[in-house]
């Protein structure tokens, strides 16, 4: 039986991960073994920064993020020598300090976020420090990202954010000319527990009067217990996808709330409401099932979404890692049992702490918990093929049986003929330029060195140097004059 494209899912432009080892592009250069890895572990850890107008996907040219020497080209052999030990030691599953476990756990194996990005970095990585916010197009938002560590987003909020703005920034064209009906676009995110890494701040009054710390910061809108729920993130992102309204003009002029309606539909003109699934370990496939559901169901009076944002974000061992008594010592790796694994062998034979996880093989005695976040865009095979001819797509659809009955998802790709455009070759991975946290290159998924159009138009991720929020504004593009326009230009989906 042969399956209409409107009936297949695929993924299109580039994933966009964090993990205990770093970024996508540290994770791929890693993986293969290239020597470019510890400039990418470098780069997440802000010790250095890209050449833009030097570098390509396949030879970026790393220079010194600060300092006296900032802005100087600094040499792979040179980064290795000045902080390769320090950058591995804090890279991957390793032991966590005392300091950030309870006193009781008997384990200290496990993979938080690399370098300092638990500490601030990661907001540095993704653009959204409160300056930033404050000084972009999404000045409304700069509420909801106060440096104070009790008021910011979670760091599960930040790497829902981190995954899902950097798979938006990669796309090849403007989101709002991909897709015009903002109510046609989803943001789908799992995650496996709550946001667990806020609660410590929920111990603090959340008033001026009970507040225990003598700045007496307090919350007038519950940020902190916003950061506790595990929808917190996904929200964020269709937040910064939706129109602004300033509330006080809203009240003294209702009418205005008028642009949010379309001329062709009943809809209002904001992404559909964020579809967000807890279950464990299968979080990530249960999202995309039902997303799946919803996106393909042909029925009268449904709107499905065209596009959907798919994102995974967890933090659970914040704030001290109890989270690793819930499955018990013999379910986890410990120092214990990789001692009792390299007893007898030849030292070149031993496990090290970062390669203990091995759930393939005969060493395997346990897991690890960790931090890590994603994003990737999913669409139709027909909207890929009519808007995306010259990608490679990533393609799931379901199979019908003999029988009748359905099969299994099955995975196919698609080999599409390689255009140019704008001097950006999207045979290759499309470059995410992080002006914080948009803006690096990224290396080409089937090896191809073509020079690419860094920050060419708004093309791929917009503006490079600017802050991330700018260069998701070009990715994105502005209002295109038929949706609603809030107070700073901030209708940056349609």
């Amino acid at each position: 039986m042969r399956v209409p494209a409107s009936q297949v899912l695929c993924t299109i432009g580039t994933p966009c991960t964090l993990s205990a080892v770093g970024s996508t592009e540290t994770h791929r250069a890693l993986v293969t073994r290239s020597p470019l890895a510890i400039g990418f572990a470098a780069y997440d850890a802000g010790l250095v920064a890209f050449d833009l107008a030097r570098s390509t996907a396949a030879e970026p040219c790393f220079v010194h993020a600060s300092g006296e020497l900032a802005g100087e080209p600094v040499s792979i052999q040179t980064i290795e020598a000045t902080w390769g030990a320090r950058l591995r030691s804090s890279m991957g599953i390793r032991r966590l300090s005392r300091e950030r476990l309870a006193p009781h756990l008997l384990t200290d194996i496990a993979a938080p976020l690399p370098h300092d990005l638990e500490e601030g970095g990661l907001r540095r990585l993704a653009g959204l420090t409160f300056s930033e916010v404050r000084h972009s197009p999404l000045m409304d938002l700069f509420g909801l990202f106060d440096d104070d560590p009790r008021l910011q987003p979670s760091l599960q909020s930040q790497l829902f954010l981190y995954g899902g703005l950097g798979a938006l920034a990669a796309l090849p064209a403007p989101l709002a000319t991909l897709l015009p009906d903002p109510e046609r676009f989803r943001v789908v995110a799992a995650c496996a527990f709550p946001g667990m890494d806020s609660h410590a701040q929920m111990t603090l009054g959340m008033q001026p009067k009970h507040e225990t710390v003598p700045d007496k910061k307090n919350d007038k809108l519950a940020y902190r217990l916003a950061s506790s729920l595990s929808t917190h993130g996904p929200s964020l992102l269709s937040t910064v996808l939706a129109p602004a309204f300033n509330l006080s003009r809203v009240r003294r002029n209702p009418d205005l709330l008028g642009r949010l309606r379309g001329a062709h539909s009943a809809m209002r003109r904001v992404p559909q409401a964020p579809l967000v699934s807890s279950a464990a370990c299968a979080s990530a496939l249960v999202s995309f099932c039902d997303a799946a559901a919803s996106a393909l169901l042909q029925y009268p009076g449904h709107a499905s979404a065209q596009m959907f944002l798919w994102t995974a974000a967890d933090a659970a061992l914040l704030p001290d890692a109890r989270i690793l008594e819930g499955f018990g010592i013999a379910a986890m790796m410990s120092q214990e049992k990789l001692d009792q694994m390299n007893a007898g062998r030849p030292l070149d034979e031993q496990r090290s702490v970062a390669e203990c996880l091995a759930p393939f093989d005969l060493d395997a005695q346990g897991t690890v918990v960790g931090h890590a976040g994603s994003g990737v865009i999913v669409t139709t095979l027909e909207f890929a093929l009519r808007n995306f001819r010259h990608h490679f797509i990533d393609c799931r659809f379901r199979t019908e049986r003999r029988d009748g009955r359905k099969g299994a998802f099955r995975r196919r790709g698609l080999r599409r003929r390689k255009l140019e455009h704008r001097g950006v070759s999207h045979g290759a991975r499309s470059p995410r330029l992080r002006g914080a946290g948009l803006r690096a290159s990224r290396r080409p998924r089937h090896g191809n060195s073509h020079e690419l159009a860094y920050g060419s138009g708004g093309h791929a991720c917009g503006t490079a140097g600017g802050s991330g929020v700018r260069g998701l504004r070009g990715a994105l593009a502005a209002n295109d004059g038929r949706g609603a326009q809030g107070r700073g230009g901030r209708a940056l989906h349609g």
